[in-house]
């Protein structure tokens, strides 16, 4: 790299409709010039910038020696004129970094950012975005021209993106449209509506993101919101805390269904739903932790009449969703729509769940669930209102889980004509066989409930057979 540049960012305009971005160095002179309408720079002196450009930004209340080191210094009002020229200097150039001093920086309006860009701050503890109270909707931060463009190549680490709380800015912290990008220990708090939105609706698809240990907190609607033709979305290690809306929601729309969204070592609490996934399919959930979300931790329906299914659950911890109102929310409820568009393949296996006596299931299968097991999870901590599973659906299995009896069997003794059986089960079986003790005697199922078998036993002849030991077996 050659060396640093010093001084302030201008944009020149002239009557034919040319635009040039001028970087002035501190002694008036001009260091940097592209010509926008033909992609040209010129350079006064002995360094290069190239496609790698950095941008340095240091903030009003930077230390003296970032500020000395810095090729723009921020006056502490409108910074966000100053960072977009910087950044439309990069996007004339194909792309590049920039690069943030620690301490704050007030934003009024929208900054825009293009492809290929990179911005970083020295972290979200010690850089900070503010978006100041204009009264207008304002993006603190958006990709550039989003409703008509995917932007791509994206690179964002180490900063603090702070909305306006009081509700005067109905904007986000951050608006995306785009593809092959990240985001890495970003916070987005304090939105007086969604902290970050990935929406696209552009006939692209918002696909290979990766957002890791990022923070969304403390917004006035939803925390993490990816809506439209979203695919391979990668969520991990994010804390989602603290939102008045859901914590994460996933949503197709029109003819568009978000899929193939892995989230993993996610810590979702006291949101108004832990997650939220209307007409999405092949989702994965992998040991994320959701816990005192308002109303249920994680819920999957639909809208659209699309086809929806394959919903992993593996590894997670689930305690104390439904905390809004007693008997009413669960730690995950699924469901469909009647008819075709069915939700389908839930697979559930290896989970921890812990109730609170608010939480109603833990696992809520609904009547348009279908051809999904639940099977080895652990639902022998806490207490849940109803029963920790609840299956209404059509081919549903559940199996050999702890705390949650779905099949048994023994030896029952001293059984007369007509006694019952205490089989032990979460609820009345659906397969019972018995068998009898005594040679020449025939038992057979009288009638079943949710706790008792109850068994004739007869002689050949039709009498009543002897009280006698009964071999069992039951199923739900």
């Amino acid at each position: 790299m050659g060396p640093k540049i010093g001084g302030y960012l201008s944009r020149i305009d002239d009557t034919s409709g040319h635009h040039a971005a001028v970087l002035y160095g501190r002694d008036g002179k001009i260091k940097l010039e592209i010509d926008e309408q033909s992609r040209a720079t010129f350079f006064d002196g002995a360094f290069s910038i190239g496609r790698s450009a950095t941008v340095t930004v240091a903030a009003s209340n930077a230390s003296s020696a970032e500020k000395a080191q810095a090729d723009i210094v921020c006056s502490g009002a409108n910074d966000h004129i100053q960072i977009q020229e910087a950044l439309d200097i990069l996007d004339a150039r194909g792309g590049g970094r920039c690069g943030f001093s620690e301490g704050d920086f007030y934003i009024a309006a929208s900054i825009n950012i293009a492809s290929n860009i990179s911005l970083f701050g020295m972290g979200p503890t010690a850089t900070t975005l503010r978006l100041v109270n204009t009264g207008a909707p304002i993006n603190l931060l958006q990709t550039k021209n989003y409703a008509t463009v995917r932007s791509m190549r994206i690179h964002i680490k180490d900063l603090l993106l702070l909305g306006d709380s009081t509700g005067g800015n109905a904007g986000t912290c951050f608006y995306a449209n785009m593809a092959y990008s990240r985001l890495e220990n970003v916070w987005m708090q304090d939105a007086s509506v969604d902290g970050m939105v990935l929406d696209c609706q552009t006939g692209d698809t918002a696909t290979e993101n990766v957002l890791t240990g990022c923070q969304f907190r403390k917004n006035g609607g939803i925390g993490l919101h990816l809506k439209g033709s979203v695919r391979e979305i990668f969520l991990n290690s994010n804390f989602v805390y603290s939102n008045t809306g859901t914590g994460i929601k996933i949503e197709g729309e029109s003819v568009k269904i978000a899929q193939h969204i892995y989230l993993t070592n996610n810590w979702i609490e006291d949101n108004d739903h832990g997650v939220e996934v209307v007409d999405g399919q092949n989702l994965s959930f992998m040991g994320n932790e959701i816990a005192q979300n308002g109303k249920h931790g994680v819920y999957i329906h639909k809208v659209l009449g699309l086809s929806s299914s394959g919903f992993v659950f593996t590894g997670n911890i689930f305690y104390s969703d439904g905390m809004d109102a007693t008997d009413t929310y669960d730690s995950i409820n699924i469901d469909g729509l009647s008819g075709t568009y069915k939700a389908l393949r839930l697979l559930a296996t290896g989970n921890r769940f812990a109730g609170n006596n608010k939480t109603r299931y833990y696992i809520n299968l609904g009547a348009n669930s279908a051809n999904g097991l639940v099977s080895s999870n652990n639902f022998g901590s806490g207490t849940v209102v109803t029963a920790p599973v609840i299956d209404s659906g059509t081919g549903n299995i559940v199996r050999d889980n702890l705390g949650h009896v779905t099949e048994n069997h023994g030896t029952a003794a001293s059984v007369a004509d007509g006694g019952t059986i205490a089989h032990g089960l979460a609820a009345a079986p659906t397969f019972v066989s018995v068998a009898s003790s005594v040679a020449g005697e025939i038992a057979t199922v009288s009638g079943v409930d949710g706790t008792n078998i109850t068994v004739d036993i007869k002689d050949n002849d039709g009498s009543a057979g002897t009280t006698q030991t009964i071999y069992w077996k039951a199923e739900v």
